[in-house]
């Protein structure tokens, strides 16, 4: 029981827990907007106490079960799909712990399709968002001699401070018309104010898992 304690402050004294200033070149993996994302970073160094990164992650999962269309409505697909392109950076509080802040450019899309067992008709429906965000986080990240790195953002929140895109549309077909039924970027104020909401909502980030190695 000793000799494993002394193996493993051994191993911890030797991981160089402190920030070195290496570039490094890692991966991130995560849930966004309850979306799980996956994507790739560049770490840079700024000084002993900051760390500048920029990431790119994506992501897509069903909402199928999460959107209800109406007791008369079969919905066959509801995929939500998000990427964000982000510059984060991290101010070290202590050894390991930090405070991040940043702005980024995120995309979303939802397609819909289903059927209107009342009207006999097939519908389809597409929203499409990107705005430019600014957020921030807490978290940690450790430094090992090998050159490995592991770091992990606990938890943040992503507004957006300028859209740039906003649409909402849909259609509808039967055997006897196929015709559009709405689009927010025409004079349908109620589906603008709808598409605009979705466009202006925060997202919550969850333990987003950093790693890679510095070099």
């Amino acid at each position: 029981m000793i000799r494993s304690l002394a193996l493993l402050l051994t191993f911890v004294s030797s991981a160089a827990f402190a920030q070195e200033h290496r570039f490094g070149l890692g991966t991130q993996l995560g849930i966004h907007g309850g979306v799980p994302v996956a994507g790739a970073e560049v770490v840079m160094p700024v000084n002993d106490d900051m760390q500048l990164s920029y990431a790119y992650v994506q992501g897509q999962t069903s909402l199928v079960n999460e959107v209800d269309p109406g007791v008369a409505t079969y919905l066959s697909t509801a995929d939500f799909s998000l990427s964000e392109a982000s510059v984060t950076l991290r101010w070290f509080t202590s050894r390991t712990f930090y405070v991040g802040a940043g702005a980024g450019y995120r995309v979303l899309d939802l397609d819909m399709k289903g059927f209107d067992f009342v009207d006999r008709t097939d519908f389809e429906g597409e929203y499409d968002s990107q705005a430019l965000q600014a957020k921030i986080l807490i978290g940690n990240s450790w430094n090992f001699a090998s050159g490995f790195y592991l770091g992990v953002d606990w938890i943040g929140l992503a507004a957006p401070i300028a859209v740039t895109k906003s649409e909402l549309s849909a259609t509808e077909t039967n055997l006897d018309r196929s015709q559009r039924l709405y689009r927010s970027d025409e004079n349908d104020d109620e589906y603008k104010r709808v598409a605009n909401k979705l466009s202006r909502s925060t997202m919550g980030t969850l333990l987003t898992l950093r790693l890679g190695f510095k070099f």
